[in-house]
């Protein structure tokens, strides 16, 4: 019999994670719906036709006048949040599912009263955990999700650890790791790493770090800025590209000015392509993570990596790449020089971190993996809502 899947991202907080699953449920013959808002960020998103899509979340607060007053569009947002839901609801009594998952949650309180108006229904909840503890605001509390759910998915299991750990009363039976997909990207034919550089106006022998992706607090700009200056005087060839929404403003100004680019710009996905294939090393220096999406794009280029040793970062490179302390300026700067110290050594990391997206992240082993757990679920709610996961 088909399995009915509903799956839930209100803000649309990872679209190419979620984009991606959906599409590999599908193909695994899901009748996969996605309930979710416009992505606004990316004109050049493609939405897979393989799955039902249904903006049910903000759509007032997505028209252009609200694109230049933040603060306004996420109070609008913040209200209409439970009219999403509610159509959503609507929704699922048309077209009931076997199982709801839930990406993400931006206002708990509401979403356990969802989830408990699912379990009326008879309908079991999945949530994955992105991030085990919030990195957005740390007025939420999620311990009202983890306690209401059936199971919770979370992408490594240093962060199951850390789950039982922080919310000692979970049952670890309900916790499942399933990895971290890796999105396919669009990349024009005949594109290399000379055509990337050209584009970017960089020389072809620079030695090019890269760090992807909007430069919020956690994710340590200001420790970058400082090894990077450091590592330029054992490697005069060193560029360091900056690319992404810069929330943090004020580690990115004092940033070299030479042999530097910064694109501050939200890179659309037909361009994450030229910054990838231009580089040698993904650098994320992060202070505080779960899981990145941006380590699993850059592994996917073949990009050998440099993380701190953070959440699931290091268990996911498999001890292929460098594992610093976070907010240590003189360690990271040590990986950076040891990383360009040896570019054949680099081409073969490079070449491991592809294999083992395709051996570990693969939209087909994940969806897999979270198909079995739907079905174990959902013979667990037949038989109890009490029962918890074998």
């Amino acid at each position: 019999m088909r399995l009915t899947v509903w799956q839930i991202d209100a803000t649309h907080l990872t679209p190419y994670y979620n984009l991606a699953l959906c599409s590999a449920l599908a193909q695994a013959d899901c009748d996969v719906h996605y309930a979710t808002s416009r992505f606004i960020y990316d004109t050049e998103l493609i939405y897979p036709s393989n799955f039902q899509i249904h903006f049910f979340y903000f759509p007032q607060a997505d028209l252009p006048r609200f694109f230049c007053a933040p603060s306004l569009r996420r109070l609008l947002r913040t209200y209409l949040y439970p009219i999403g839901n509610l159509r959503l609801l609507r929704a699922i009594d048309v077209n009931p599912p076997a199982i709801v998952h839930m990406q993400w949650t931006r206002l708990p309180r509401l979403d356990e009263s969802l989830i408990a108006q699912l379990h009326q229904r008879g309908i079991p909840v999945v949530y994955t955990a992105h991030d085990v503890e919030p990195l957005f605001s740390h007025a939420f509390n999620l311990s009202r999700i983890y306690t209401a759910v059936d199971a919770i998915i979370v992408h490594a299991e240093a962060n199951r650890d850390f789950l039982l750990q922080r919310y000692p009363n979970l049952s670890e039976k309900i916790i499942r790791m399933i990895p971290h997909l890796a999105p396919e990207w669009m990349i024009p034919q005949g594109a290399d790493r000379a055509g990337a550089r050209s584009i970017l106006g960089i020389a072809p022998d620079a030695q090019i770090l890269l760090f992807f992706g909007s430069s919020r607090r956690y994710k340590g700009l200001d420790i970058l800025k400082e090894a990077f200056r450091q590592a330029r005087a054992a490697c005069p060839s060193l560029w360091l590209v900056v690319a992404g929404h810069l929330d943090d403003l004020q580690a990115s100004s004092s940033l070299p000015e030479s042999q530097l680019l910064i694109e501050p710009n939200y890179i659309p996905s037909d361009r994450v392509w030229i910054y990838h294939l231009a580089a040698d090393v993904i650098v994320l220096p992060y202070t505080q993570i779960s899981q990145s999406g941006e380590l699993i794009t850059a592994m996917s280029f073949g990009l050998p990596v440099i993380v701190t040793d953070v959440g699931g970062m290091p268990e996911t490179i498999y001890k292929n790449g460098w594992v610093v302390s976070p907010d240590d300026p003189e360690a990271l700067t040590d990986a950076i020089i040891d990383a360009f110290s040896d570019i054949p050594r680099l081409q073969s990391m490079g070449n491991q971190s592809l294999q083992l997206i395709q051996e570990v992240h693969s939209p087909a082993q994940v969806a897999q993996q979270t198909i079995a757990l739907y079905e174990e679920v959902i013979r667990c709610h037949s038989a109890s809502s009490t029962v918890p996961i074998v």
